[in-house]
């Protein structure tokens, strides 16, 4: 891949499955560097969350968020990731952040199983019918987000049986 600073013989995807300990630390030298490309710096965000080193992500967030890059979508997810990590505080701002997310990109499945995660969390019914509505509409697409409506649907108990079956004849046929 043609990078900035020459030609990298490995693909970034074999670099994200690079299991040395010091890759982090490397990826993070590389995204400070005085040429380092957005893309540079999104791997190192991705690196670290992948990771589960959330300082790190936060600090390369930051760094992002500074140059100009805050509405990305790739941001805009690592944003969402990090708020989850937060736990039930963080809850208000994972929902805005999952509804901006769907709002500009309804084809992003892992952002709609998180929006009805929240929705659907039995210690908080509050928005229970939003993610039950969310979902049904959902269910009507013919492509794996809708498949996984489904799925969720059937799995959440509060259709009658008729339109139960009715849904599971549905996912069959996909």
């Amino acid at each position: 891949e043609a990078r900035g600073r020459g030609n990298s013989p490995y693909p970034p995807q074999r670099l994200r499955k690079a299991r040395h300990h010091r890759t982090l630390e490397w990826s993070r030298l590389l995204a400070n560097h005085p040429q380092a490309t957005t893309d540079d710096q999104l791997r190192h965000l991705e690196l670290a969350l992948n990771q589960d080193q959330r300082l790190e992500a936060e600090r390369s967030l930051a760094r992002l968020e500074s140059s100009g890059s805050a509405a990305s979508a790739p941001i805009l997810h690592a944003r969402l990731l990090l708020a989850l990590d937060r736990g039930q505080a963080a809850k208000p701002e994972a929902l805005s952040l999952t509804r901006t997310i769907l709002a500009s990109d309804s084809d992003h499945l892992d952002a709609h199983r998180i929006y009805w995660q929240i929705c659907l969390d039995p210690r908080d019914p509050r928005l229970a019918k939003e993610g039950l509505a969310h979902l049904r509409k959902t269910a009507d697409r013919n492509d794996e987000i809708g498949r996984e409506a489904i799925r969720r649907i059937l799995r959440t108990d509060t259709l009658p049986p008729d339109d139960n079956r009715a849904l599971a004849r549905r996912l069959w046929s996909f």
